[in-house]
């Protein structure tokens, strides 16, 4: 955190002399079903993994960024199942790249990287340890649930764990989880994906038989939830903190103060789940308009359209579709994170309207 400010400012270096910064349109796709808005995107996305498999961010053939090609391959995944191939390939890059122990940064972190003359070079730093691993979790858990690939995860069970202790050793004396070694601020986004990549590997540790790990992943999980509920819950206010100490969201700041009053609904936090109609509501009194408009910041925000369909405010959500549709162009500030979260919305549109037209049928 703030990961998205720190893009703004890296992506204009990140795409000189890179001729891939192309217009590829969206706006020929606004009368297309759902299913195949789905199939264009998963297109896109597969257009951007190099042969390493590595994920660029965007088609500035340039920067790589692990959470955010975490959270692509985690609604390609759900979306386009049958693209797991890659999903798999993705994971093993980000485990090939892990910080090792003995390595100068945190065993089972992993920094950003970019391409240069062709190579991947190392940047020596990253946005968060705790985002970036807490949503490949989750990532590795949604891959075993989908493909059942158990030789593929047995292999590279050693890295998965060194991941799981990483993510151990970013929450503080609070319970909550540390963007980094180096700050002392616990971000409640950050922690709403760190819990759920706890969770979510202790189910798939779980399946493999790894029964110490499963139960030390839960309880992780279990505390973690705890934390958010007594530290970034405010009961008085009826809101979500941004961050452990602040006094309330500053209704002028969107990111992270706006984000966080829905992001637990987003990553299905269960305390979040009774909270949903009001955590949007709260959201929607604020920043409805901007966001809809496409004027909140730099950024699409995606996920708050898929985070619209989950709070049952499908409307909304299409309303923000038509003007993303209406306006944009695949190209910076577009990038894998915005392609993840248009996905989980489409993916939420296909389903619904598969239910309405079961309830059709006689």
């Amino acid at each position: 955190m703030p990961r998205l400010l720190l893009l703004s400012v890296l992506m204009p270096i990140l795409c000189l002399g890179i001729g891939a910064c192309s217009q590829l349109s969206v706006r020929s796709e606004q009368n297309l079903s759902n299913q195949s808005k789905i199939d264009h995107e998963v297109s896109w996305l597969k257009s951007l993994q190099l042969p390493s498999g590595a994920i660029l961010l965007s088609t500035d053939r340039s920067a790589i960024n692990p959470y955010f090609s975490n959270l692509a391959m985690w609604a390609l995944l759900k979306a386009d199942p049958k693209s797991s191939d890659v999903a798999r390939k993705w994971i093993d890059w980000y485990i090939n790249h892990l910080n090792m122990p003995g390595f100068s940064g945190v065993p089972g972190s992993i920094y950003d990287f970019m391409v240069k003359d062709g190579r991947e070079m190392n940047l020596g730093t990253c946005d968060s340890f705790d985002s970036y691993g807490g949503t490949f979790l989750s990532l590795v858990s949604r891959y075993y649930s989908v493909t059942h690939d158990r030789p593929f995860l047995d292999s590279r069970l050693d890295s998965i764990l060194l991941v799981l202790e990483a993510m151990q050793k970013t929450i503080g004396e609070h319970g909550l989880a540390l963007s980094r070694p180096d700050s002392r601020v616990a971000y409640l986004m950050d922690n709403v994906e760190v819990w759920r990549g706890l969770k979510d590997i202790s189910l798939t540790l779980q399946e493999l038989g790894k029964i110490k790990e499963a139960f030390e992943a839960e309880n992780l999980a279990k505390d973690l939830e705890k934390a958010i509920e007594v530290r970034l819950w405010s009961t008085s206010l009826g809101v979500y903190l941004p961050f452990d100490g602040s006094p309330a969201p500053d209704r002028n700041v969107f990111y992270p103060d706006g984000t966080a009053l829905v992001w637990p609904i987003v990553f299905e936090l269960p305390q979040a789940a009774m909270r949903k109609a009001k955590l949007w509501a709260d959201f929607k009194s604020v920043w409805e308009r901007r966001w809809k408009n496409a004027s909140v910041d730099f950024f699409s925000w995606s996920l708050l359209a898929y985070t619209a369909m989950q709070a049952g405010d499908e409307s909304l959500a299409n309303e923000w579709e038509r003007n993303l549709l209406a306006n944009h162009h695949r190209n910076w500030p577009w990038h894998v994170g915005e392609a993840a979260g248009y996905l989980l919305y489409l993916h939420e549109r296909v389903t619904a309207d598969a239910q309405k037209e079961q309830k059709k049928s006689p």
